[in-house]
């Protein structure tokens, strides 16, 4: 036995043997054809907005990134970017969304938008900051 770090390909394998595992003990509830809901918006050739997510074969939505550029934001670009994601993933059969967010960065723009907090991580990344959890029914 041998422990190293892993490569590109070792990683992947490694993700499909966690997927194999996962799908054995629940099967998925929905169907996974285009799993991605990433949009930006543009101004003068600039990205000044976007979102990544993508669908998990639980049917929940999981925003991993949704940024507005400082000198845009306030001008609904983010809850309209959510939507769009949120719109998406209902029409594939999505029943939940979930995210995670930090108080820097305005956790009360998810409240906003009808998230509901299920979770907080105390003094992280650093003393003093909260990472929260959130999630939002689709359904």
């Amino acid at each position: 036995m041998v422990l190293e770090k892993s490569s590109r390909n070792e990683s992947e394998e490694i993700v499909r043997m966690l997927n194999a595992y996962n799908l054995n003990e629940v099967s998925p509830s929905i169907s996974l054809e285009s799993p991605y809901f990433n949009f930006h918006i543009q101004v003068n050739n600039r990205v000044v907005a976007g979102i990544i997510s993508y669908l998990g074969y639980w049917g929940a939505l999981e925003i991993q990134t949704l940024v507005v550029a400082d000198d845009h934001r306030r001008m609904g670009l983010g809850t309209r970017l959510l939507k769009e994601a949120e719109l998406g993933a209902k029409m594939q059969g999505a029943t939940l969304s979930l995210v995670d967010t930090f108080n820097f960065q305005n956790p009360a723009f998810y409240e906003k938008n009808g998230y509901q907090s299920f979770g907080q991580l105390q003094d992280f990344p650093r003393k003093g900051d909260t990472r929260f959890y959130y999630s939002k029914s689709l359904v």
